[in-house]
């Protein structure tokens, strides 16, 4: 009987569990058949041959690089068995195997630091001797000194690689990003440009890693005008695969229209009220209107967000800001069209706030703008309570309007089920 296959499987199963064997559940097994197959192993060597008869068979403790010669020749048949692609011992395997070498040699037991410790300990320690955290011991280390020294390609678990977009850039990717320009966006070519984006990811990915300002990136790629914004959406859900799709910016504008009903109460669109308040609880007090560009203080509080302009050529003319932007073409805070703005381009234009706020969040990503704007707070809430790509953020005023904003979905739902 092999050392890997002795003992029953229920004590196997109790040993996973517990972090002390006791003795009276060892595994059942014949005494011969261990003997046979630890000496089996070692006397493969003559080294071992050795160590066998001068140190252990005699009750004599040999030097530390003599266990740890050892440990390599007992741990010999695993490393062959991962090299050769058949999988890792499993812990309860390693386990056993010290049970017996421990059993047959019994002079290793002394390696034990205290007696209270079983005698495999210092070979195989389930976690360590404590309820919670690693197994250790000589066996233990050896395997996973194996694994670490491993070719990737042989490895069960690795660490995510990461890749650098700009050695991902070929020829035949800046060829199809070229190509794409000249391609007209109607609804027979948006397969078409929408499979092109994608074979482009690296490259904006690249533009992005060396900083190219969002002009530079557009004219790289004017499909982020078509299709009503599609095509940004597309990019930022392959930068962000885990990003909720299911958007509710909806919801968090009704729930921002009760924060203080004495803030923004002449904003006409009910959407953009809410979100505003709701803006408005994470930035504080407003600075002093000392430029005289902003009619009120209101106005200059939002101002990095959204301005109401009722001449946007005009605007786009005299614009030096190259960072997405939206533009409200009405009188301040009036209701009308909303304009995405990328330095004096429209990208998209739409009566809806609720789809302009989604793309402006989407595009400071898309076209690397979030690292130099002032809207992290407000974006930590928007990933957190609307994209689902953060957990928690750094600042407590987010987390408590987002802890603010689930108790609130919470009501709801209770509600509904009553």
């Amino acid at each position: 009987m092999g050392i890997a296959d002795m003992g029953s499987r229920k004590i196997i199963l109790e040993a996973i569990k517990e972090t002390k064997i006791k003795k009276s559940e060892e595994p059942s097994t014949s005494k011969t058949a261990e003997k046979e197959s630890i000496r089996e192993l070692l006397s493969k060597h003559s080294k071992m041959k050795f160590l066998i008869n001068n140190y252990l068979d005699v009750g004599k403790l040999p030097e530390k690089s003599k266990i740890h010669e050892l440990i390599r020749f007992l741990c010999e048949p695993y490393e062959k068995r991962i090299y050769d692609g058949k999988g890792y011992p499993s812990m309860t395997e390693q386990w056993i195997l010290a049970k017996a070498v421990v059993k047959e040699f019994p002079i290793l037991k002394t390696l034990r630091t205290l007696d209270s410790q079983p005698d495999e300990f210092p070979l195989f320690a389930w976690r360590g001797g404590q309820e919670t955290g690693d197994h250790s011991g000589l066996i233990y280390s050896r395997v996973r000194n194996i694994i670490k020294k491993l070719p990737t390609e042989l490895k069960k678990y690795s660490r995510r690689k990461i890749i650098d977009p700009e050695s991902m850039v070929t020829e035949s990717m800046i060829q199809i990003a070229d190509d794409l320009v000249e391609v007209f966006p109607n609804s027979s070519n948006k397969l078409f440009i929408n499979m092109g984006m994608k074979k482009c990811e690296f490259l904006h990915a690249s533009m992005l890693k060396y900083n190219r300002t969002p002009e530079e990136i557009l004219e790289k790629f004017p499909h982020f005008k078509s299709y009503d914004g599609e095509m940004i959406t597309l990019m930022y859900y392959m930068m962000k695969p885990t990003a909720c799709r299911t958007i509710n910016f909806l919801e968090i504008c009704l729930k921002g229209t009760m924060l203080n009903n004495m803030t923004f109460r002449e904003v006409e669109d009910v959407n953009l009220r809410g979100f505003l308040r709701l803006y408005k609880r994470l930035r504080g007090p407003a600075k002093k209107n000392t430029e005289g560009e902003y009619s009120n203080v209101e106005e200059l509080s939002v101002a990095e967000m959204i301005k109401w302009k009722t001449d946007v050529e005009e605007y786009l003319l005299s614009s030096s800001t190259q960072d997405p932007q939206i533009i409200c073409n009405a009188p301040v805070f009036k209701a009308g069209d909303y304009y995405l703005i990328i330095g004096k381009q429209v990208v998209v234009k739409t009566a809806s706030f609720v789809k302009i706020i989604d793309l402006f969040f989407k595009s400071l990503l898309v076209f690397g703008a979030l690292e130099r704007s002032n809207l992290k707070m407000i974006n930590d809430v928007v990933s957190i309570s609307i994209y689902k790509t953060l957990k928690t953020s750094r600042r407590k005023c987010v987390n408590e309007v987002c802890s603010m904003l689930k108790e609130a979905e919470n009501v709801e739902d209770e509600d509904e089920s009553t």
